[in-house]
């Protein structure tokens, strides 16, 4: 059995079996919007359902009626841009630990594969009206110098079984996930083997409801829950077998002398550094016993070792606050807990008394049906619009090698054939067709300027960037929600980071004049002391997302801006050598190519020009000034 089990053996079948009831309610609530998830995404993808209008030619061959509009206007809209965090500190005292959020926090979305979530989360949120961010500690990503990091996935709306009735995960009391899992994967996160356990809901691994079981595969339930205490537990099980079940998944479990109580430590470990901190994260974070360099107690001498939550933790060493105060080598401090539902939902268009938003796909439901039946009545006009050859009674046609024969027996039979050309109107299904997806894209708010096509209705570049803008407005509630959503992220990844995260994490930032710049960062840094002298992490930071800063996406306009503000003498005299280094440590910033070598390359001149100045000493009144090192001007 999982060793994560945290209940008695004879209450486990209960556990199980309670929770097993709870979900299987809540799915069967589910079950007709579930089936609305698969349609979506068949609608977004043009799968065509077994009902689907098609038009069949008189030869046999089935055709798909119409255009996907749904398809084009969702992928209009794609935005593949991370919001990056802007924290403010609601006490003047941790300004500068706001910074360290920021800097410790921005990297998490810069990692491939939540880009390839963002990526993945800009169709499934205006399909499906949203879709969940789950996010986890995971004490199994290690490098050779920290252990643990915080993981983000996106989760599509059929892998999450919300509690029936709630209409946000804050006032949600438990929440499900179901996932299909290969077996090795299960054994290897729970420990358990699993022999006779199949995949019993293969639609789990589908967006488009797919049925076909995979033979290595499993459904995998997992559970979180809230306690009236505000502590979280979870639960997970595949088929009738429990894998994992903790009251408090949220408290920090440490291994603990079975007969003096001491913490396990590095130092309980013998050999070098190297072989004690392998040894300690293989212990401590591993999950496994280890049956060799089994760790023997300082304090006592004993090496039976019992794993449990603690509540305090007591620092090995000192450590200096940010603002300078010592914490002593001894003190207690309290273990964190972040007390959510480690989910995020990110909506597309908020909608009164739901959970998930507006889906583009059923907004845009009666336009495809209206683009489908013109293009089939199209197809019809066209198939059966066709030449017709009027003959003579005794006269026929002979076919020969790509060339038909007609053999009249005299003038008169040959006056007599008559090419019949009979066309049906089919304009009116063009207009059909044209007006549904004009009602489309205006429903969407899409224009061409927006698309970055052809637009006759704005004649100048400034009437294409107003026209663009306009649509961008009416669709900046979708970038709200996004950004309210990252922001939500970015405050659940902070709480992790100060309830697990033991390490000293170097961070990488950039100043105020481009330069990279290292720092460390540790969740001690968060320490505060109350007036009774008690010591706690000091959470009260305001978490959003600046939208303005996603232009740096755009970095060919930002590009051209710089050039713009430098023509204008915005970083000084244009052509004077203190303003091209202003503005090429601009481009530095803004990763314009080969920019760090032409940086370098002015300052070498202004060192130079520096030099030379100073050899020759004070300019005389009157005097010709110097001539520029190097001599040339890069712009």
């Amino acid at each position: 059995m999982s060793r994560f089990i945290q209940c008695e053996n004879s209450k486990r079948e209960d556990v199980l079996k309670h929770w097993q009831e709870i979900f299987s309610r809540d799915k069967s609530a589910q079950t007709a919007e579930r089936e609305l998830f698969k349609a979506r995404e068949r609608a977004y993808r043009g799968i065509k359902g077994e009902d689907a209008e098609r038009y069949v030619t008189p030869d046999g061959e089935e055709i798909s009626a119409g255009y996907n509009i749904i398809y084009e206007n969702i992928e209009a809209q794609v935005d593949g841009s991370v919001y990056p965090v802007k924290v403010t500190a609601l006490h003047q005292r941790n300004e500068k630990n706001s910074k360290k959020i920021e800097h410790r926090l921005n990297p998490i979305t810069r990692a491939a594969s939540v880009r390839n979530d963002v990526d993945l989360a800009e169709r499934v949120v205006p399909t499906q009206g949203g879709t969940y961010w789950h996010g986890e500690w995971d004490n199994e990503a290690k490098t050779h110098t920290t252990c643990g990091d915080f993981v983000l996935k996106q989760r599509f709306p059929i892998n999450v079984i919300p509690q029936n009735g709630a209409n946000s995960v804050e006032e949600m009391q438990h929440i499900f996930m179901e996932l299909g899992m290969e077996k090795s994967y299960v054994k290897k996160t729970y420990d358990v083997k699993l022999k006779d356990e199949s995949e019993e809901e293969p639609e789990a691994r589908s967006a488009v409801g797919d049925s076909v079981p995979a033979e290595d595969f499993v459904t995998v339930r997992i559970g979180y829950f809230r306690h009236k205490s505000g502590s979280i537990g979870k639960i997970a099980w595949c088929g009738d077998t429990l894998l994992y079940y903790s009251d408090d998944y949220e408290a920090k479990y440490l291994y603990h002398c079975e007969n003096c109580g001491a913490t396990l430590s590095v130092d309980d470990f013998e050999g070098d550094d190297e072989e004690k901190t392998e040894s300690f994260f293989s212990k401590v974070f591993g999950g496994k016993k280890k049956r060799s360099n089994e760790p023997v107690c300082t304090k006592c001498g004993g090496n039976k070792w019992k794993y449990k939550a603690v509540e305090k933790e007591v620092l090995s060493e000192d450590y200096m606050l940010p603002n300078g105060t010592i914490v002593p080598a001894g003190t207690e401090i309290p273990v964190y807990k972040p007390r959510m539902l480690p989910f995020v939902l990110q909506k597309s268009v908020s909608a009164a008394n739901e959970l998930l938003g507006l889906s583009d796909a059923d907004t845009l439901e009666e336009q495809q049906a209206k683009e489908n039946f013109a293009c089939r009545k199209i197809f019809e006009r066209i198939d059966n619009s066709r030449p017709f050859v009027s003959l003579p009674p005794d006269l026929s046609i002979e076919p020969g090698d790509g060339v038909n024969y007609i053999r009249p027996a005299n003038p008169a039979d040959a006056d007599g054939i008559r090419v019949i050309d009979v066309r049906f109107d089919i304009s009116p299904f063009i207009a059909m067709k044209n007006d549904a997806y004009q009602e489309a894209r205006n429903l969407i708010g899409i224009t061409d300027s927006y698309q970055g096509r052809y637009d006759s209705s704005a004649k100048s570049g400034i009437a294409k960037q107003s026209s663009a803008a306009q649509a961008a407005g009416r669709l900046a509630s979708k970038r709200n929600m996004k950004a309210t959503a990252f922001a939500d992220i970015y405050k659940m990844a902070f709480k992790f980071f100060l309830a697990y995260d033991d390490d000293v994490r170097e961070v990488i930032y950039r100043d105020e004049k481009g330069n990279n710049v290292y720092e460390k960062v540790c969740r001690f840094d968060f320490l505060s002391q109350d007036e009774n002298g008690e010591w706690y992490f000091d959470d009260e930071y305001l978490f959003e997302c600046d939208m303005s800063l996603v232009l740096e996406q755009d970095r060919v306009a930002l590009w051209q801006q710089t050039s713009t503000d430098y023509a204008a003498g915005l970083y000084g005299q244009p052509g004077s050598l203190d303003a091209l280094i202003m503005l090429w440590k601009r481009r530095v910033h803004l990763h314009y190519p080969q920019a760090s070598e032409t940086l370098a390359e002015l300052e070498a001149q202004k060192e130079a020009q520096a030099a030379l100045m100073q050899r020759a000493g004070p300019t005389p009144p009157g005097g010709a000034q110097m001539p520029s090192a190097g001599g040339g001007v890069l712009m």
